[in-house]
């Protein structure tokens, strides 16, 4: 059992996801960063997609009734384990091992905006509509549906009977260039990039760039289904991506879509931080998500261990 002992705001529990429900109007929630959300569970020993902990830049101190073994991925933190009076830091992408009488603090480092941590044998949460990810709208997955507070108790699956011979993994450098794919309607009207600015308007939903150069104006359209990775453009000119927690419908015109494998590069983007979108063809996104889909391949059977 894992004690919360301080939480800040909007920790949650997140999996994979809730998938096959957008035409039923649910979101699909689920880990915002998967790159650091598989790279952790990895490192525990788990399966890509078990449940564990993701959290915002905030601090969390946490206990435990037993040795367990945990990892830690994401930009947005350092941890430090407390222990008889003395403090030794933990590294992330790497596993350590949680002792009684040993509190976990993790505190944020301003340069990113999730980090992840998984405990080998996931945390173990009854699934709602097929998925343990919490949806704090719709108060679903998770504890009740909500954001962990000190005094909740994480129930720790069984671990993995054979933990990897790896104790951690190398994680590729995030950067700032965004690659889209424009939608059929602005094709041959975009300019090869824009330069854009993240605004302080960031959540699980969507996150609000703003591009001094401007972006191209569309009309509004009846509402049609869009999902995380849509590059929005409401009326005031700035850029609205979507991101795990969006809504499944949307009437705002679609410059187009985020190459999959950039989204962990934007949400780690942090309010201020400048980036660039870069529009590519589908082909090249393609070949972006098929490298991401190789280097999970490659974590998954340690072949990037440290």
């Amino acid at each position: 059992m894992i004690n919360i002992i301080k939480a800040g705001p909007l920790i949650t529990i997140q999996d994979g996801g809730r998938h096959g429900l957008r035409h039923l109007g649910v979101t699909t929630a689920g880990a915002m960063d998967t790159t650091a959300f598989e790279a952790a569970n990895a490192v525990a020993g788990n399966r890509q997609s078990l449940a564990a902990l993701e959290i915002p830049p905030v601090s969390l101190e946490l206990t435990t009734d037993t040795q367990v073994d945990l990892a830690y991925s994401g930009p947005a933190h350092v941890i430090h384990c407390d222990s008889q009076g003395q403090s030794q830091p933990w590294y992330p992408n790497w596993r350590h091992s949680l002792r009684p009488g040993q509190r976990l603090k993790l505190s944020p480092t301003g340069q990113g905006m999730y980090g992840y941590l998984a405990v080998a044998g996931g945390v173990e949460i009854a699934p709602q509509l097929g998925s343990a990810a919490t949806d704090l709208q719709a108060g679903i997955g998770g504890i009740h549906g909500l954001a962990l507070q000190a005094g909740d108790q994480l129930p720790v699956g069984s671990p993995p009977t054979h933990p990897p011979r790896h104790r951690g993994v190398r994680v590729p450098d995030y950067g700032t260039a965004l690659r889209f794919i424009a939608a059929t309607a602005f094709r041959g009207e975009v300019p090869a990039h824009f330069d854009c600015q993240l605004s302080s308007d960031v959540s699980r939903m969507g996150v609000r760039l703003r591009c001094p150069d401007g972006l191209p104006q569309g009309h509004s359209s009846s509402s049609v289904g869009v999902f995380a990775g849509a590059i929005q453009l409401p009326p005031d000119g700035t850029a609205i991506i979507l991101t795990a927690d969006c809504q499944t419908t949307g009437g705002y015109p679609l410059l187009g879509y985020l190459a999959r494998a950039d989204l962990p590069k934007l949400v780690q983007l942090v309010p201020g931080q400048r980036c660039r979108l870069y529009a590519v063809t589908p082909a090249q996104a393609a070949t972006a998500l098929k490298e991401h889909q190789y280097w999970r391949y490659q974590i998954e059977r340690g072949l990037y261990a440290s």
